[in-house]
């Protein structure tokens, strides 16, 4: 896997199947939807169809097989020429594909979905799928309550450092992911802090932000 760095976003590269089209948006877009995914994917022949939510911090997963604006935290399609967008200012997104089938996905993890389970409700077997994780808290600056330590699924990935404690949203998606059924080598990570990061992402957490970064996929066919 590679990053290919341009003017507004990143690509993922050598990574999924040669037709997906997949990365994620740099600060100097706000976040609009459709017209900054649009923007970004100006390069292609064609203007795609957009697919995005109203993100609700759920375990709610849409398989979709026309494009739309969805309630949910997950959407996943075998159709082509339909780019699916999650919107992060510190959660994990997280891209899925798998070759065989066409089928692409990408999911919003945020604490709230995670402690509901989104991660295995995915309604596919996940051993063929790739993943990767994009731009969100890690474990550097993700600071948690203390009624983290009330959750079970979430001991594991919490770490206590200067009388604070840390929650490990990779280290839970990647566990989770597979006990899914995903393989540990088709897991990628682009090592990005949404907070700490040198190449400023958009951070909730760290100046309120109303803009968000977009993280997208498409299977151009």
């Amino acid at each position: 896997m590679r990053l290919v760095e341009q003017k507004s976003y990143f690509l993922i590269e050598d990574l999924f199947f040669s037709s997906v089209v997949c990365g994620f948006s740099k600060s100097n877009l706000e976040g609009i939807l459709p017209q900054d995914v649009h923007n970004v994917l100006s390069f292609l022949k064609f203007k795609p169809a957009v697919s995005y939510m109203s993100q609700l911090h759920s375990a709610k997963i849409h398989c979709l097989d026309r494009p739309g604006v969805y309630s949910g935290d997950a959407l996943f399609t075998k159709t082509k020429n339909n780019v699916l967008v999650v919107k992060t200012a510190d959660c994990l997104p997280i891209f899925f594909s798998q070759a065989d089938k066409g089928i692409i996905g990408i999911l919003h993890l945020g604490w709230r979905s995670a402690q509901k389970g989104i991660l295995g409700k995915i309604p596919y077997q996940l051993g063929s799928f790739k993943i990767v994780l994009g731009v969100g808290l890690r474990q550097c600056c993700f600071e948690v309550g203390r009624e983290f330590l009330e959750h079970k699924a979430f001991k594991p990935f919490l770490k206590l450092r200067d009388a604070k404690i840390y929650f490990d949203a990779v280290g839970f998606a990647k566990t989770a992911l597979i006990k899914k059924g995903i393989r540990q080598k088709n897991i990628f990570d682009v090592n990005i802090c949404s907070f700490c990061s040198r190449q400023p992402f958009f951070s909730y957490r760290r100046t309120k932000t109303p803009s968000r970064t977009l993280s997208f996929i498409l299977n151009i066919g």
